[in-house]
């Protein structure tokens, strides 16, 4: 790329990471972009992985509540990071994660308590983010393009447009995760915070040059809604890999899965290593190994392990992961059927998936099908899909996957939606070209 880019502010709720989601995506954005042309404004307590920026600025919701009780502005602070810094994995990454506010508060804010939300949005009222520290930060870099990964919280779309204000910069706002929803609609501070959420959204919207949907869905869908110009696709991107057709495996199948074991994904994963026994008594032999980004407690591990067909392995850094994926000849991805997960997660679609389909393997996605990224799959014959928790009926559609022509197809499928869809190259060129011309 060439030095010539505009500055460009990244801002989001998370940092920019090797691992984790929303931060994963990013990064995969603005690979190779210059150094000095890249900096990130963050408000959540972590650090960011360095691979891709290192100029960092974060301001948190403790910084928010220490301002409120002194009657003043919030600080915040510099984050500074080399380039190829914090190249840790999954465990150790997590470990570095330390909570300024309790535990119970910030178990509250991830999962959007409808009161834990109004109290956020009135923490940060106002004008106490506008901090001496931050404006002279933003002053010494002046961001020509702001870049702002869509927010569940109305204050963060309110900072970025005043930022956006201050510096007469282009607006690009990607949105990961479909927020325009009551979250309880019998609760009035629901509908408190739906009311803050939309003014705020549709504010974002109206000055967005370019929205970046993650899914298909929800271009569709946000295009019928909103009605905004210029909505494209873009999820997270990958380089992509040839088919490991050299790989000549024997029986027991490798199916692998890699990621979070919360809600329903826990019982859908167990559910699964269930069926592969019992077909591993009609003589076909699979084996399901779990990896989770933060280590599994004592009473998830015994759910994950059903001996010879489910074992947990732990957690992996970035390169042992990427070997697993290659040892693996089925690659399996899961969504919760918890009905208030389905809510935020029915537009969305997963950042394992664009990995999934670059390594040219067969994927095993089991979810409800009106998520959209169980569609997403089924719709492009890139896997084999299931959409129902019933044994019996898991168990007989399992049986396809020990078909080397069905494999077979499923991979080409996979390959081709990769290149289609989420080649990094070609997302890092078109990203740039909007924000450059």
């Amino acid at each position: 790329m060439k030095t010539t880019h505009k500055r460009v502010l990244i801002v989001s709720h998370n940092a920019l990471s090797e691992t984790k989601n929303n931060g994963k995506t990013l990064a995969s954005f603005f690979q190779g972009w210059p150094e000095e042309a890249l900096a990130q404004l963050y408000i959540w307590k972590e650090e960011p992985s360095g691979q891709v920026c290192s100029r960092f600025f974060r301001m948190t919701d403790f910084d928010i509540l220490k301002a409120n009780m002194r009657f003043g502005a919030a600080k915040g602070a510099r984050i500074q990071i080399q380039k190829g810094a914090a190249k840790g994995g999954f465990e150790r990454e997590a470990k570095k994660r330390k909570l300024s506010l309790s535990p119970i508060i910030h178990v509250l804010f991830r999962n959007r308590a409808p009161a834990a939300e109004l109290t956020r949005n009135i923490m940060w009222r106002g004008k106490k983010y506008r901090s001496a520290e931050l404006l002279g930060w933003l002053d010494e870099y002046k961001p020509e393009a702001v870049f702002f990964q869509g927010s569940s919280m109305a204050f963060l779309y309110k900072i970025v447009l005043w930022i956006c204000e201050r510096y007469d910069a282009k607006l690009l706002l990607q949105l990961t995760d479909d927020y325009t929803y009551v979250r309880l609609w019998f609760s009035p501070i629901s509908w408190i915070n739906h009311a803050w959420y939309m003014k705020w959204f549709k504010k974002g919207l109206a000055r967005a040059q370019t929205v970046f949907a993650i899914s298909p869905a929800m271009k569709a869908e946000y295009e019928h809604l909103y009605g905004h110009s210029n909505i494209r696709l873009a999820a997270n991107s990958t380089e992509l890999f040839e088919m490991f057709t050299s790989v000549k495996r024997r029986e027991p199948l490798c199916l692998t899965y890699a990621g979070n074991i919360l809600l329903s994904r826990l019982d859908i994963l167990r559910l699964i290593g269930e069926a592969l026994r019992e077909l591993h008594g009609e003589g076909l032999h699979g084996i399901l190994t779990v990896y989770t980004p933060k280590a599994a407690s004592k009473k998830q591990e015994k759910i994950l392990t059903l001996p010879p067909c489910l074992s947990y392995g732990g957690s992996l850094n970035p390169a042992q992961l990427a070997e697993a994926y290659e040892n693996s000849d089925i690659l399996v991805h899961v969504e919760s059927f918890h009905r208030r997960q389905k809510k935020v997660t029915r537009l969305s679609l997963s950042t394992k998936i664009p990995e999934y389909l670059a390594r040219g393997k067969c994927i095993l996605a089991v979810g409800p099908e009106d998520i959209a990224s169980i569609r997403y799959l089924k719709e492009t014959d890139a896997a084999l899909v299931i959409t129902e928790k019933e044994k019996q009926l898991m168990r007989k559609q399992l049986k396809q996957l020990f078909d080397k022509q069905f494999r077979a197809r499923a991979s080409e499928a996979a390959l081709a939606i990769a290149r289609q869809n989420h080649d990094r190259a070609r997302i890092q060129n078109d990203i740039a070209q909007l924000i450059n011309n």
